[in-house]
């Protein structure tokens, strides 16, 4: 009878929905009281069911059903004794019930309270808790392009003035970086310090034993081809680095010869290619480390690092990072003779569609362009050159450029 008062209430009652495990008895009518939970919401978010590990919510307008761990809904509360004041976790994972349990359920509207079986009671927003299953959706999504892209759209680009002191033209200048892998920018002075401000209005630069803000010609002043008139074929920069640069920003100051061309590929484009049409060359070169070494005998750098040229995180089925340069790479390690002669295949046909003149674009930096790509990406490099050409230009971390299109909203 108790039990009929209790229903029949929370019938009478239509807009606020309570599962109350203490009350209504656990094992005998809970699929009635999951049969009622769905009736009694006039809002969009209901909870379904309540079971030993999970509670159940559902959205019928935009058609969810969402299972939520107990024990990840109890690490989520962000209530002050699981938050610190600076907005950090107090929670102890090594304490945790990892067999807790929903004792109460209640929802109103977006509001969902629960209290636990270790007595702690938490609040959440349905929505934010819905949004955990979509944080591998980027807000901002990729535009994977070959030349015939650009041959019906323009370059993405932002004037100087704008960028340095409109936030909305620097939001447009990140969003163009997430969502093709460079980003132009006109009207700049032909300055190193011009291009200093290009670069800082990102984020601080990313010194290495080139430098902070470097400066380059041919006068071999490294042991690098930049320092060249050489061409240079498409490539990532700090291949032998294991904190691989982020974004690399480039500002021709003066070229009084001719060519120098600049180039850019989509490496996603390519490796998405590959993967659709070569499946296992693209499984082999997830998986298999190539290594990648820079020396200076005279400064005595000696670098190093291995890793698989495309990497690809198969739970979220997205490519991650694209690590190639065909001048610093060193021999393979030699397996067997048939699992060696698979990868250098497998690295043959990705070369050959990064060596695709259909996937190129060119540009001709003028003076008062900056070129910027995405070092994780996109592949650059450049035609030979005569006469004296002068380019500045520097590195910005990775970690640091996403917190930025992240405070933009755009990741």
């Amino acid at each position: 009878m108790l039990v009929m008062r209790c229903l029949n209430r929370a019938l009478r009652s239509g807009s606020y929905c309570r599962i109350e495990a203490s009350i209504v008895g656990r094992i005998a009518v809970k699929p009635i009281v999951q049969r009622l939970s769905c009736r009694l919401h006039s809002t969009e978010w209901r909870v379904d069911t309540i079971e030993r590990h999970f509670v159940q919510v559902g959205n019928e307008i935009k058609g969810l059903k969402r299972q939520l761990s107990n024990v990840w809904l109890r690490d989520s509360c962000r209530c002050p004794q699981c938050v610190q004041p600076t907005g950090q976790s107090s929670v102890d994972l090594s304490t945790l019930d990892l067999n807790v349990e929903a004792q109460s359920v209640q929802l109103n509207g977006d509001h969902l309270r629960i209290t636990w079986s270790d007595g702690h009671r938490s609040e959440y927003s349905v929505t934010a808790l819905n949004s955990a299953f979509e944080a591998t959706s980027s807000k901002t999504p990729l535009t994977l392009w070959s030349q015939q892209h650009w041959q019906k759209h323009p370059l993405p680009t932002v004037p100087f003035q704008g960028y340095l002191t409109d936030d909305s033209v620097l939001k447009a200048a990140l969003r163009h970086l997430l969502q093709y892998g460079f980003l132009l920018i006109n009207q700049v002075p032909s300055t190193a310090a011009a291009t200093q401000q290009v670069a800082e209005r990102i984020s601080f630069i990313q010194e290495t034993f080139f430098g902070r803000l470097w400066e380059f010609t041919s006068n071999r002043a490294y042991n690098d081809s930049a320092y060249t008139t050489e061409a240079i074929g498409p490539h990532t920069d700090n291949a032998y680095l294991y904190n691989q640069a982020g974004l690399q920003v480039f500002h021709v100051l003066s070229h009084d010869g001719e060519g120098g061309k600049s180039q850019v590929v989509d490496g996603f484009y390519c490796a998405n290619l590959l993967k659709s049409t070569r499946p296992d060359e693209f499984r082999i070169i997830t998986q298999t480390p190539v290594t990648y070494s820079y020396t200076d005998n005279e400064r005595r750098n000696y670098y190093s690092y291995s890793a698989p040229l495309i990497e690809f995180d198969a739970a979220t089925q997205t490519l991650t990072k694209i690590r190639y340069n065909y001048i610093d790479r060193v021999p393979l390690v030699h397996a067997d003779v048939e699992r060696t002669r698979q990868l250098y295949q497998a690295l043959q046909s990705f070369m050959r569609l990064i060596n695709d003149p259909n996937h190129h674009v060119w540009m001709q930096l003028a003076p008062d362009e900056v070129f910027i790509v995405d070092n994780f990406r996109a592949l650059h490099g450049r035609s030979n050159f005569t006469g004296k050409r002068v380019v500045c230009g520097a590195y910005l971390p990775r970690d640091d450029w996403l917190s930025k299109a992240r405070g933009f909203g755009l990741l």
